[in-house]
């Protein structure tokens, strides 16, 4: 007898990697060891090493090119070939020739990169690399008061919101672009983004106060390393989402103040002012691009729109009481920089820090608080939908970000050392506009092509609708008819999206921050395409909702039946969908047997949208479960 299980069922309207072999972690071949006395708590999201760093250092003094393993959490050894990061000019490289920045391709994958520093106060890393089944961006950082000792670790969940909380009194805001700019002048940052393949180097001069510096040790040369690390990781972003490199200055040094009782500075929201006239009187205003400051307690604050713009270029701040790693880098500097490069807040929430006048209604494409760089994840109360910010711009962002770069090219000839690239941008193709019935789980799958064969490309689709402001969870949870329901998701290796998730749409879940739509409305998607080698493309199609009063799904088999003779009966809920406007007169039914991963057993091709067919299911020697039923 064949025993056959149908799993689960889902109705779903469709609209149009390498693995690496690492070498396993061997005493004997690494610079790398298991620190015994961690070994108890380690797990796979965590593990403790000891490092040979006199080794290390003697390795790296190949020239610019080198190659370094470095551990998973699993203990598994990953090997990449390093280039320099191009982050300290010759001038002040000369001056501290222990600080060194790289960026890394992996031997066996040269899609899995990564970013490594060294200095004096040891080694740090940061790339992507497989772990338990999935690619995982894995951290290396050294342990304070420790010897020599380090952790490699995954960032979970729980550390994100543990990070975030402790920024939650931080709340970063944007200076008014009135301040700045004349009407006409706004204006004309509204025009199309530059689509040239130059790669732009910009002039970055970045203060530390006296506060700052005594957190990361006390010397100018520990506050040079700490800075080099972040913006090791800043152009781990920049780089990839518009091409742009951020070099600090010759005389960045200059900047870096070590005595907070004698610095010019007040470490609060206000030294943006201070930095911009600090800045041009050590620096020079022609001899910088844009110019930051970061301190110890100022959260952060940043003249939008300002790149190149002498008398503003600099008026930029970030600071909390603990200023390291990616809660301070990502979610705080990587966010008032975007400011900086013309970007506003994406969020759509009004709770919490995203009240007082944060949102910016022309640009909240973002469900509550959002979870692209230029939202508030995190700091938004019960309309958080994550902890901390992924680490890529919303597609707004990049239109922003790209305007004013070209704006600044048009205006300040001087602005930024461009460089013609190989790199061809890709193709983005969204595909046809559909009518949809509400409250069905729906697919999009976009196309691109690129003339450079070897870029890794990934994909992103984002709702592109602006609304009315929400002011609660439930708000983000309603479609009241307009604006987003959809959060962003982190670029993919693959075209093609679930909404909701797959998970949640496989098991008919709810997913915090995916809501269908249950009323007549438009959803417009834009589908970006990314090389990762700083080109992108986008597109833009829409879906028009119908709400016919009852969900398109299928009803029987249910869950878990068991079958045990051919044929059955598929029966689904037709929805007025096999009428105008949807005009759906005949449906496919599909069988997957990986829990909905793919559908390749085709049950009936076209027959008639009527709410029931029989179907044969595949003969087989023994029991058989099969994961999933769709109609489509």
């Amino acid at each position: 007898m064949n025993q056959l299980t149908v799993k689960a069922l889902l109705p779903l309207f469709l609209l149009s990697t390498t693995v690496l072999t690492a070498q396993a972690h061997t005493e004997q071949d690494t610079l790398w060891h298991i620190h015994t006395a961690n070994k108890a708590t380690n797990t796979l999201s965590s593990q403790h090493f000891t490092l040979d760093e006199s080794r290390l250092a003697q390795d790296l003094t190949q020239a610019q090119y080198a190659q370094v393993q470095v551990p998973g959490p699993d203990g598994v050894m990953h090997t990449f070939r390093l280039r320099d990061a191009g982050i300290m000019p010759a001038k002040l490289a000369a001056k501290f020739p222990n600080i060194r920045a790289f960026t890394g391709i992996n031997i066996t994958d040269p899609s899995l990169t990564g970013r490594f520093n060294f200095s004096s106060k040891g080694m740090s890393a940061m790339f992507d690399a497989p772990l338990d089944n999935d690619l995982e961006r894995i951290f290396i950082d050294p342990i304070m008061d420790t010897d020599n000792e380090y952790r490699s670790y995954k960032v979970t969940p729980e550390a994100q919101q543990l990070a975030q909380q402790r920024f939650t009194k931080y709340a970063p805001k944007v200076m008014d672009v009135n301040r700045v700019f004349e009407p006409s002048v706004r204006a004309q940052k509204t025009g199309q983004p530059n689509t040239t393949q130059d790669r732009i180097t910009y002039r970055l001069a970045m203060t530390a106060t006296g506060e700052y510096t005594q957190y990361h040790g006390g010397t100018v040369a520990d506050a040079m390393a700490e800075i080099v690390i972040m913006v090791n990781r800043l152009n781990d972003i920049f780089e990839v989402e518009l091409g742009v490199t951020l070099q600090l200055v010759d005389d960045n040094d200059q900047l870096i103040f070590t005595n907070a009782a004698t610095d010019p500075f007040n470490n609060d929201s206000q030294d943006g002012d201070l930095n911009q006239t600090v800045t041009d009187n050590r620096i020079g205003s022609a001899n910088y691009d844009i110019g930051h400051i970061v301190n110890t307690n100022g959260g952060g604050l940043a003249v939008l729109g300002a790149l190149c713009w002498d008398g503003y270029k600099a008026d930029g701040i970030t600071g909390s009481g603990s200023p390291t790693n990616d809660a301070f880098w990502v979610d705080f500097v990587a966010h008032e920089l975007g400011h900086q490069f013309g970007a506003n807040h994406t969020f759509n929430a009004t709770t919490g820090s995203c009240g007082g006048g944060n949102r910016e209604s022309e640009a909240a494409y973002e469900v509550g608080a959002g979870t692209t760089i230029m939202s508030y994840a995190g700091i938004c109360g019960e309309q958080n939908i994550t902890g901390q910010v992924d680490d890529y711009y919303h597609v707004h962002s990049l239109n922003e970000m790209a305007a004013e770069i070209e704006f600044a090219r048009q205006n300040t000839p001087n602005c930024g050392i461009r460089i013609a690239s190989q790199n061809t941008h890709p193709q983005a193709n969204a595909g046809n506009d559909y009518i949809i019935p509400a409250n069905t789980p729906f697919i999009l799958t976009g196309e691109a092509t690129d003339a450079n064969t070897t870029d890794t490309l990934t994909y992103s689709w984002e709702q592109y609708d602006l609304g009315t402001a929400t002011s609660s969870k439930l708000d983000d949870e309603t479609d009241n008819g307009d604006g987003p329901l959809f959060r962003s998701l982190s670029p993919s290796n693959g075209p093609q999206r679930y909404f909701p998730k797959k998970i949640s749409a496989l098991q008919r879940l709810t997913s915090n921050g995916e809501t269908l739509p249950t009323t007549n409305r438009d959803l417009n998607f834009q589908f970006t395409v990314r090389d990762n080698q700083g080109g992108s493309a986008s597109d833009q199609m829409q879906l028009t909702v119908i709400d016919t009063g009852t969900a398109f799904e299928v009803t029987s088999p249910a869950r878990n039946d068991v079958y045990t003779s051919n044929p059955i009966t598929v029966a689904w809920t037709v929805a007025g969908t096999d009428q105008a406007p949807i005009n759906c007169t005949t449906v496919d039914i599909e069988l997957s047997n990986n829990t909905g991963g793919t559908y390749p057993l085709r049950l009936a091709a076209n027959v008639p949208n009527n709410g029931s067919a029989l179907v044969n299911l595949p003969n087989t020697d023994g029991e058989q479960r099969f994961q999933n039923i769709r109609v489509v």
